[in-house]
Protein backbone atom coordinates (compact mmCIF):
# COMPACT_ATOMS: atom_id res chain seq x y z
CA UNK A 1 0.00 0.00 0.00
CA UNK A 2 1.78 3.54 -0.57
CA UNK A 3 2.07 5.54 1.76
CA UNK A 4 1.12 9.35 2.33
CA UNK A 5 4.07 11.53 0.96
CA UNK A 6 5.17 13.54 3.85
CA UNK A 7 8.93 14.01 3.59
CA UNK A 8 9.73 16.23 6.56
CA UNK A 9 7.81 14.41 9.27
CA UNK A 10 7.42 11.34 10.64
CA UNK A 11 3.67 9.85 9.36
CA UNK A 12 3.14 6.25 9.67
CA UNK A 13 -0.04 5.82 8.05
CA UNK A 14 0.19 2.89 5.80
CA UNK A 15 -1.58 -0.52 6.19
CA UNK A 16 -0.80 -1.45 9.27
CA UNK A 17 -1.74 1.64 11.12
CA UNK A 18 -5.62 0.66 9.71
CA UNK A 19 -5.31 -2.63 10.54
CA UNK A 20 -4.11 -1.58 14.24
CA UNK A 21 -7.44 0.60 14.77
CA UNK A 22 -8.93 -2.93 16.31
CA UNK A 23 -12.55 -2.98 16.48
CA UNK A 24 -15.54 -3.39 14.56
CA UNK A 25 -14.81 -0.16 12.53
CA UNK A 26 -11.57 -1.62 10.51
CA UNK A 27 -13.17 -4.19 8.86
CA UNK A 28 -15.90 -1.54 7.22
CA UNK A 29 -12.81 0.43 5.99
CA UNK A 30 -13.00 1.26 2.00
CA UNK A 31 -9.03 -0.05 1.16
CA UNK A 32 -9.33 0.81 -2.50
CA UNK A 33 -9.90 4.62 -1.67
CA UNK A 34 -7.33 4.22 1.17
CA UNK A 35 -4.82 3.06 -1.25
CA UNK A 36 -5.78 6.33 -3.35
CA UNK A 37 -4.75 8.56 -0.39
CA UNK A 38 -1.84 11.02 -0.46
CA UNK A 39 -2.44 13.65 2.13
CA UNK A 40 -2.87 13.19 5.79
CA UNK A 41 -6.00 15.82 5.19
CA UNK A 42 -7.58 12.81 2.82
CA UNK A 43 -8.07 10.87 5.77
CA UNK A 44 -10.44 13.20 7.38
CA UNK A 45 -12.95 12.98 4.00
CA UNK A 46 -11.96 9.32 3.96
CA UNK A 47 -12.91 8.41 7.66
CA UNK A 48 -15.87 11.04 7.61
CA UNK A 49 -17.61 9.07 4.32
CA UNK A 50 -17.14 5.51 5.85
CA UNK A 51 -18.98 6.69 9.71
CA UNK A 52 -21.39 7.90 7.16
CA UNK A 53 -22.24 5.67 4.86
CA UNK A 54 -21.26 2.37 6.92
CA UNK A 55 -23.17 2.61 9.91
CA UNK A 56 -26.40 1.15 9.16
CA UNK A 57 -27.84 2.60 12.65
CA UNK A 58 -27.26 3.66 16.22
CA UNK A 59 -25.53 1.32 18.82
CA UNK A 60 -25.05 1.15 22.13
CA UNK A 61 -23.24 -2.01 23.62
CA UNK A 62 -25.26 -3.15 27.07
CA UNK A 63 -21.59 -3.32 28.08
CA UNK A 64 -20.76 0.45 27.73
CA UNK A 65 -21.83 2.49 30.56
CA UNK A 66 -23.83 5.70 30.06
CA UNK A 67 -24.56 7.96 32.64
CA UNK A 68 -28.51 8.72 32.73
CA UNK A 69 -28.76 9.85 28.87
CA UNK A 70 -31.09 11.94 26.76
CA UNK A 71 -31.41 10.36 23.38
CA UNK A 72 -32.32 12.62 20.52
CA UNK A 73 -33.82 11.19 16.78
CA UNK A 74 -34.54 13.91 14.10
CA UNK A 75 -34.24 16.86 16.35
CA UNK A 76 -37.02 15.23 19.08
CA UNK A 77 -35.97 13.84 22.34
CA UNK A 78 -37.46 10.00 22.58
CA UNK A 79 -35.79 9.36 26.11
CA UNK A 80 -34.89 11.37 28.73
CA UNK A 81 -36.20 14.06 30.78
CA UNK A 82 -32.87 15.19 32.59
CA UNK A 83 -29.72 15.75 30.11
CA UNK A 84 -27.20 13.55 31.90
CA UNK A 85 -25.37 12.51 28.62
CA UNK A 86 -26.74 13.48 24.91
CA UNK A 87 -26.58 10.97 22.33
CA UNK A 88 -27.89 12.86 19.31
CA UNK A 89 -28.62 10.85 15.73
CA UNK A 90 -30.19 13.47 14.14
CA UNK A 91 -27.38 13.77 12.03
CA UNK A 92 -26.18 10.74 11.55
CA UNK A 93 -25.38 7.43 13.49
CA UNK A 94 -23.73 6.55 16.32
CA UNK A 95 -21.52 3.14 17.54
CA UNK A 96 -20.32 2.86 21.22
CA UNK A 97 -18.28 -0.52 21.66
CA UNK A 98 -17.99 -2.67 24.66
CA UNK A 99 -16.82 -0.96 28.33
CA UNK A 100 -16.71 2.83 26.61
CA UNK A 101 -17.95 5.27 29.29
CA UNK A 102 -19.53 8.08 28.66
CA UNK A 103 -20.17 10.40 32.02
CA UNK A 104 -22.57 13.02 33.03
CA UNK A 105 -22.95 15.77 30.59
CA UNK A 106 -21.12 14.87 28.17
CA UNK A 107 -22.96 14.93 24.34
CA UNK A 108 -21.72 12.68 21.27
CA UNK A 109 -23.73 14.28 18.29
CA UNK A 110 -23.37 11.50 14.88
CA UNK A 111 -21.87 10.39 12.53
CA UNK A 112 -19.40 8.83 15.53
CA UNK A 113 -17.82 6.11 16.66
CA UNK A 114 -16.21 5.59 20.16
CA UNK A 115 -14.24 2.74 20.18
CA UNK A 116 -13.71 -0.41 23.17
CA UNK A 117 -12.40 0.96 26.24
CA UNK A 118 -12.82 4.80 26.02
CA UNK A 119 -13.51 7.17 28.44
CA UNK A 120 -15.71 10.57 27.03
CA UNK A 121 -15.72 12.79 30.40
CA UNK A 122 -17.92 15.40 31.52
CA UNK A 123 -18.92 18.20 29.76
CA UNK A 124 -16.60 16.83 26.74
CA UNK A 125 -18.15 17.22 22.86
CA UNK A 126 -17.88 14.59 20.49
CA UNK A 127 -19.56 15.46 16.68
CA UNK A 128 -18.51 13.67 13.54
CA UNK A 129 -15.82 12.05 15.05
CA UNK A 130 -13.73 8.70 15.23
CA UNK A 131 -12.42 7.92 18.79
CA UNK A 132 -9.86 5.16 19.15
CA UNK A 133 -9.89 2.05 21.58
CA UNK A 134 -8.79 2.95 25.11
CA UNK A 135 -8.54 6.50 24.78
CA UNK A 136 -9.61 9.47 27.29
CA UNK A 137 -10.96 12.25 26.05
CA UNK A 138 -11.37 14.19 29.50
CA UNK A 139 -13.62 16.62 30.64
CA UNK A 140 -14.54 20.04 29.00
CA UNK A 141 -12.64 18.42 25.76
CA UNK A 142 -14.12 19.42 22.20
CA UNK A 143 -13.63 17.09 19.16
CA UNK A 144 -15.67 17.80 16.10
CA UNK A 145 -14.69 16.37 12.85
CA UNK A 146 -11.73 14.61 13.90
CA UNK A 147 -9.81 11.12 13.70
CA UNK A 148 -8.66 10.68 16.93
CA UNK A 149 -6.42 7.10 17.58
CA UNK A 150 -5.81 4.09 20.11
CA UNK A 151 -4.44 5.11 23.26
CA UNK A 152 -4.61 9.44 23.36
CA UNK A 153 -5.29 11.56 25.66
CA UNK A 154 -6.79 14.49 25.25
CA UNK A 155 -7.22 17.47 28.65
CA UNK A 156 -10.05 20.16 27.77
CA UNK A 157 -8.47 20.64 24.26
CA UNK A 158 -10.00 22.06 21.95
CA UNK A 159 -9.81 19.80 18.22
CA UNK A 160 -11.89 20.29 14.54
CA UNK A 161 -10.94 19.07 11.91
CA UNK A 162 -7.65 17.36 13.19
CA UNK A 163 -5.80 13.60 12.87
CA UNK A 164 -4.14 12.69 16.14
CA UNK A 165 -2.29 9.30 15.94
CA UNK A 166 -1.76 6.56 18.62
CA UNK A 167 -0.67 7.52 21.81
CA UNK A 168 -1.02 11.40 21.36
CA UNK A 169 -1.24 13.44 24.83
CA UNK A 170 -2.45 16.91 24.68
CA UNK A 171 -2.74 18.67 27.44
CA UNK A 172 -4.88 21.31 28.87
CA UNK A 173 -5.61 23.95 26.58
CA UNK A 174 -4.35 22.52 22.91
CA UNK A 175 -6.21 24.25 20.75
CA UNK A 176 -6.07 23.36 17.14
CA UNK A 177 -6.97 26.30 14.92
CA UNK A 178 -8.93 25.27 11.58
CA UNK A 179 -9.09 28.41 9.84
CA UNK A 180 -7.45 31.18 7.99
CA UNK A 181 -10.42 33.38 6.96
CA UNK A 182 -11.89 33.06 3.21
CA UNK A 183 -9.14 31.29 1.69
CA UNK A 184 -8.37 27.86 1.53
CA UNK A 185 -5.86 26.08 4.30
CA UNK A 186 -2.43 25.16 3.07
CA UNK A 187 0.48 23.11 4.03
CA UNK A 188 4.00 22.30 3.59
CA UNK A 189 5.16 19.26 1.86
CA UNK A 190 9.10 19.17 1.85
CA UNK A 191 9.42 22.70 0.64
CA UNK A 192 6.61 23.20 -1.42
CA UNK A 193 3.17 25.38 -0.39
CA UNK A 194 0.16 22.79 -0.84
CA UNK A 195 -3.52 24.03 -1.52
CA UNK A 196 -5.50 21.32 0.65
CA UNK A 197 -8.39 22.67 -1.30
CA UNK A 198 -9.98 22.48 2.83
CA UNK A 199 -11.27 26.23 4.25
CA UNK A 200 -11.34 24.26 7.56
CA UNK A 201 -7.98 21.99 8.38
CA UNK A 202 -6.58 21.83 11.70
CA UNK A 203 -3.21 19.62 12.80
CA UNK A 204 -1.85 16.37 11.61
CA UNK A 205 -0.44 15.08 14.45
CA UNK A 206 2.04 11.31 14.51
CA UNK A 207 2.22 9.19 17.17
CA UNK A 208 3.45 9.28 20.99
CA UNK A 209 3.60 12.97 20.23
CA UNK A 210 3.57 15.05 23.87
CA UNK A 211 1.65 18.53 23.47
CA UNK A 212 2.27 20.47 26.63
CA UNK A 213 -0.31 22.52 28.38
CA UNK A 214 -1.24 25.68 26.42
CA UNK A 215 -0.44 24.84 22.95
CA UNK A 216 -1.71 26.35 20.03
CA UNK A 217 -1.39 25.01 16.32
CA UNK A 218 -2.26 26.99 13.19
CA UNK A 219 -4.03 25.58 10.55
CA UNK A 220 -2.81 22.34 8.62
CA UNK A 221 0.66 22.19 10.37
CA UNK A 222 1.82 18.70 11.07
CA UNK A 223 3.33 17.17 13.63
CA UNK A 224 5.85 14.10 13.32
CA UNK A 225 6.25 11.25 16.04
CA UNK A 226 7.93 11.11 19.17
CA UNK A 227 8.06 15.19 19.29
CA UNK A 228 7.72 17.19 22.76
CA UNK A 229 6.18 20.46 22.32
CA UNK A 230 6.89 22.47 24.99
CA UNK A 231 3.98 24.84 27.21
CA UNK A 232 2.59 27.54 25.93
CA UNK A 233 3.78 27.75 22.44
CA UNK A 234 2.50 28.88 19.29
CA UNK A 235 3.22 26.87 16.30
CA UNK A 236 2.91 28.21 13.18
CA UNK A 237 4.66 25.60 10.77
CA UNK A 238 6.02 21.88 10.54
CA UNK A 239 8.23 21.66 13.50
CA UNK A 240 11.92 21.66 11.99
CA UNK A 241 13.03 18.26 12.00
CA UNK A 242 16.47 18.55 10.52
CA UNK A 243 19.66 18.42 13.20
CA UNK A 244 22.77 20.04 11.94
CA UNK A 245 24.19 17.13 9.41
CA UNK A 246 20.63 17.27 7.48
CA UNK A 247 19.56 13.80 9.28
CA UNK A 248 15.97 13.40 10.36
CA UNK A 249 15.44 13.24 13.76
CA UNK A 250 12.98 10.20 14.31
CA UNK A 251 12.62 10.32 18.08
CA UNK A 252 12.93 12.61 21.10
CA UNK A 253 12.52 16.08 18.79
CA UNK A 254 11.86 18.75 20.94
CA UNK A 255 9.65 22.18 19.90
CA UNK A 256 11.40 24.68 22.06
CA UNK A 257 10.45 28.83 22.47
CA UNK A 258 13.93 29.52 20.48
CA UNK A 259 12.29 28.46 17.50
CA UNK A 260 8.85 30.55 17.78
CA UNK A 261 10.32 33.51 16.08
CA UNK A 262 11.60 31.59 12.87
CA UNK A 263 7.96 29.85 12.92
CA UNK A 264 6.23 33.24 13.21
CA UNK A 265 8.50 34.76 9.57
CA UNK A 266 7.80 31.22 8.20
CA UNK A 267 4.01 31.50 8.64
CA UNK A 268 4.07 35.31 7.64
CA UNK A 269 5.87 34.29 4.60
CA UNK A 270 2.83 31.85 3.63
Amino acid sequence: MKQLIIPDTMWPIDESFFTGLGGDFAALINTQRLKKMQYPWNLLDFLLNQLETTIPRTFISNKATLAKQQIIINGQIIEGDTLQCCIDTTNGAVVIEDTVRIESFARISGPAWISKGTIIGQYANVSHSYIGSNSRIREGSNVNYCFIGNQVSLHRSNLENSILCNQVTASIGTTAVNTVGRKNVSSLIGTEKIDTGYPHLGVSVGCKTFLSEGVIIMPGVKIGENVFVMPGLRIYTDPLCIDVNGKLWKDNIRVSLASESQQKLEYSNR
